[in-house]
């Protein structure tokens, strides 16, 4: 797989952000490598400290002022290795709960599907931003989540996963992307229970 110059990135990108399942048909097509898909998980982690970065610069307030100096070194590492933590977990649970339900896609496949949804995810980060944005304390006005959070959370968490659904889908061959998706969300929210069961043990 060769590398893209920046402008052939860029307009895959934006396909990819409107079209997944075609952009991440070819980048399968590509038979990424283990170290090529590794290196599209840290290009992702690299776009996301990148925009965290400039975020910290443009909007110094973030996160009651945690941004104002941006991530620093410790915090770019621990975005880096949450970045290919998640690729590892992700990958492992679209391949085998995948195939479980008929899916035809290769190990490498949806390796490589799972990576670059990391790309597109990480270009999804401004978003985030303008999420935590209400929770900024500003002048005369009182910090808090309102109703325009709540439904752009509604909307990044709805996005990210029809771009993640479709990239499964595509990798594994599946006809329906919604089926994908209402799959994909149903895993998100039960590890999500079963996370939430585990702390308030751990608490107890």
């Amino acid at each position: 797989m060769d590398f893209l110059p920046l402008k052939m990135f860029l307009e895959k990108l934006t396909l990819g952000l409107v079209r997944p399942r075609a952009v991440a048909r070819a980048v399968i097509d590509a038979r990424p490598d283990g170290r090529e898909r590794l290196l599209i998980v840290g290009l992702a982690a690299a776009m996301q400290g990148m925009f965290w970065a400039l975020i910290g610069v443009i909007a110094p307030g973030a996160m009651g002022g945690a941004m104002a100096g941006g991530l620093g070194p410790m915090g770019q590492l621990a975005l880096a290795s949450l970045a290919f933590v998640n690729y590892v977990l992700v990958a492992m649970l679209a391949y085998f709960i995948g195939r479980a339900f008929g899916g035809a896609g290769k190990p490498s496949d949806v390796a490589a599907a799972i990576a670059w949804h990391s790309v597109l995810s990480a270009a999804l980060t401004p978003v985030q931003a303008m999420i935590f944005r209400p929770a900024l304390p500003a002048a005369g006005a009182e910090s808090g989540a309102g109703g325009g959070s709540v439904m752009l959370l509604g909307f990044y968490i709805g996005y990210n996963l029809w771009l993640l659904g479709s990239c499964v889908a595509e990798a594994h061959g599946f006809r329906s992307t919604g089926r994908v998706v209402a799959a994909t969300a149903a895993v998100a929210i039960s590890i999500g229970a079963v996370l939430t069961v585990l702390v308030a043990a751990g608490r107890g």
